[in-house]
């Protein structure tokens, strides 16, 4: 009996099962015939096995071989679509009830008479109502753009808020007084309703400049007051329309009229402008409450309102 010699690729494991199957295969039909025979027999069993064994082994390279220059550029490709893809948007909070947030207080206004200007934020955030001072959110820029502008020495602690009027001839106040998260938490509503609020501490304390803290505030007072010829919603930079006071005193401690300036918010949460961009139109401001007090701005053409605007 003939018995086939056994070859080296016996021994992996991916190819023994078909190897062996075919070797018991080719022994079945082994006889003894005379050399010649057996030689030849031998010779194309041979070929069989080496043909079968090359089949296997071209199958496992086509499996691992590398990707091809083409296919590389377009998973790559892939890749890129993927990660430039927009993210999905974070969910915007709906109104809160007054219920929700009631055990946080109210903020003080920080005022006074004549100020350079007074800041006016929509209403308080829910870090700000815990620790009872204005613009302490963790992320929120204001303070560092009141001294990155010039307005203040050094940079403040919200703690320091209070100082304001007295020290820098600056004041703090809200549109809405009760406290939230976010401004989505308020309703449109409550909006508008706190504007003549907002306008009377303005007839009562006369500053030089209004400053909004978030062009949407400015967008709600300018519809209140009706302004012709506003600009598109956005704009940031100095109004064109202005408050005129009643006659009282001395028109230095007590401006004749007030003009307004649109700065974006300071929050974190606002990514359209970054702290650099913010800090620069905060240094717009300084420079125009500057130009005013030498009487280098005319305001002739501006809109004029007043107490008895409606």
């Amino acid at each position: 009996m003939i018995k086939a010699e056994p070859t080296d690729f016996d021994s992996e494991n991916a190819e023994s099962g078909a190897i062996e199957a075919f070797q018991k295969s080719a022994l079945a039909f082994a006889f003894t015939p005379d050399s010649k025979s057996s030689s030849s027999i031998v010779r194309r069993s041979s070929r069989l096995q080496v043909r079968d064994v090359t089949a296997v082994s071209e199958h496992r390279k086509v499996k691992k071989r590398p990707a091809s220059d083409d296919e590389e550029a377009a998973a790559a490709s892939l890749k890129r679509h993927r990660s430039s893809s927009p993210t999905k948007k974070k969910r915007v909070r709906g109104f809160a009830h007054p219920e929700v947030y009631k055990h946080l207080a109210e903020l003080h206004d920080h005022l006074a008479n004549g100020l350079d200007v007074m800041f006016c934020g929509i209403n308080p955030g829910q870090r700000s109502a815990t620790i009872g001072h204005h613009f302490a959110g963790h992320t929120n820029d204001f303070w560092t753009c009141l001294f990155e502008s010039g307005f203040t020495p050094r940079r403040l602690p919200p703690q320091e808020d209070y100082t304001l009027p007295a020290e820098y001839s600056l004041g703090l106040t809200n549109i809405v007084a009760r406290p939230t998260a976010e401004e989505s938490e308020l309703s449109p509503q409550e909006q508008v309703d706190g504007v003549p609020l907002f306008l009377s501490k303005v007839a009562e304390y006369r500053p030089f400049f209004v400053c909004f803290v978030g062009m949407g505030i400015a967008d709600k007072v300018s519809r209140f007051l009706k302004i012709k010829d506003r600009k598109t919603p956005g704009h940031v930079g100095l109004e064109k329309y202005k408050y005129i006071h009643s006659q009282k005193g001395d028109e230095i401690e007590n401006p004749r009229e007030t003009l307004f300036f649109t700065a974006p918010s300071t929050s974190g949460r606002v990514v359209q402008y970054q702290r650099k961009d913010k800090i620069k139109i905060f240094k717009t401001l300084k420079e125009t409450v500057d130009s005013l007090k030498k009487g280098q701005i005319d305001t002739t053409g501006f809109q004029e309102i007043s107490a008895k605007t409606k």
